[in-house]
């Protein structure tokens, strides 16, 4: 995991992942290759069925795995 690069996502509102185990996970990762996106009224399905997914993590993870060296 060390040499991997990783863009994770929460929502504020998620029912199964709290903001205390998001920072737990966090900690746990190397920083240099973690990016974190917090969306404020997203829960946990809402990466899946949102209107605005698009704009919120699909646009976002096109861009990330564009920019990033393999």
């Amino acid at each position: 995991m060390k040499d991997t690069n990783i863009y994770l996502f929460a929502g504020k509102y998620d029912a199964l992942v709290s903001e205390q185990d998001f920072g737990r996970l966090l900690d746990l990762l190397p920083t240099e290759k973690v990016t974190a996106r917090k969306i404020g009224d997203y829960n946990h399905l809402d990466y899946i069925w949102a209107d605005d997914v698009n704009l919120h993590v699909n646009d976002i993870v096109n861009q990330y795995l564009k920019s990033i060296n393999y």
